[in-house]
C-alpha cells in the first residue's frame, strides 16, 4: 500500500488516511484527515460567532428547521439517559436561573404583573445576605428564598420592588400575609 508524508504533521501514513478528492491525480489530497479535523476544530473554537451565524441562517429555512427538529427528536428518543444526565447537569449549574423562571411562571399563573425577572443572587447582594423577616444572616445559600412583600396571590407584582430575601423557614411561616410590620417599613 502506498504511503504519503503529511505536509502538516510530517508523519508517514497510508494513503487511505488522507481525504479523497476526485480532481486530484492520485485521488487524495494533503494534509491527512487527522490534521484536517484538528485544524477545523481549532478554527470552530476560535470563531463561535461564525458558527452561530451559519447555523442561524441554515435554521431560518423552514424545511431545514423541520429536518433538524426531527433529527433532534430522534436522538432524544434513542438517548434518554444522556438527555436526563444533560438536564440534571444544567439544573445543578443554573439553580438561580431555574428558580427565577419558576417564580416568574408562578406569577404568570396567578395573573400578577411581571415587571422583571427577579434573581436570588441580586437579592442576596442587595439585602446583604440578611433575612428581611427575622433580620439575621442567612448562612447557606440553600436556606435562602424570595419573599413577596405583597403576595402574588393578593395581587402583588413580581419585581425587585416587591421582593426581599428571606430564610425558607421564615418565608413559609409568613405564608401569604402581607401586613407584617417589619415589611411595611420597606414601602415608607
Amino acid at each position: 500500500m502506498e504511503e504519503w508524508t503529511c505536509r502538516k504533521c510530517g508523519a508517514s501514513k497510508p494513503i487511505t488516511k488522507f481525504t479523497k478528492h476526485t480532481r486530484s491525480p492520485t485521488g487524495f489530497i494533503q494534509p491527512c484527515r487527522a490534521c484536517t479535523s484538528a485544524s477545523a476544530k481549532t478554527w470552530a473554537h476560535s470563531h463561535p460567532h461564525s458558527i452561530k451565524a451559519t447555523k442561524r441562517k441554515y435554521l431560518s429555512n423552514e424545511r431545514n428547521r423541520a429536518k433538524h427538529n426531527a433529527g433532534t427528536q430522534k436522538w432524544h428518543a434513542n438517548n434518554p439517559k444522556k438527555v436526563a444526565a444533560s438536564l440534571q447537569k444544567y439544573a445543578r449549574n443554573n439553580k438561580a436561573k431555574i428558580a427565577a423562571k419558576i417564580a416568574k411562571r408562578q406569577a404568570r399563573i396567578r395573573n400578577a404583573p411581571i415587571r422583571e425577572t427577579v434573581s436570588l443572587d441580586v437579592l442576596w447582594k442587595r439585602d446583604k445576605g440578611t433575612c428581611q423577616l427575622c433580620f439575621t444572616k442567612i448562612r447557606r445559600k440553600t436556606e435562602r428564598s424570595m419573599d413577596h412583600i405583597i403576595p402574588v396571590s393578593e395581587g402583588g407584582e413580581h419585581s425587585y420592588r416587591n421582593t426581599v430575601l428571606a430564610h425558607r423557614s421564615c418565608n413559609s411561616r409568613k405564608g401569604n400575609r402581607h401586613n407584617i410590620a417589619q415589611q411595611q417599613r420597606l414601602f415608607s
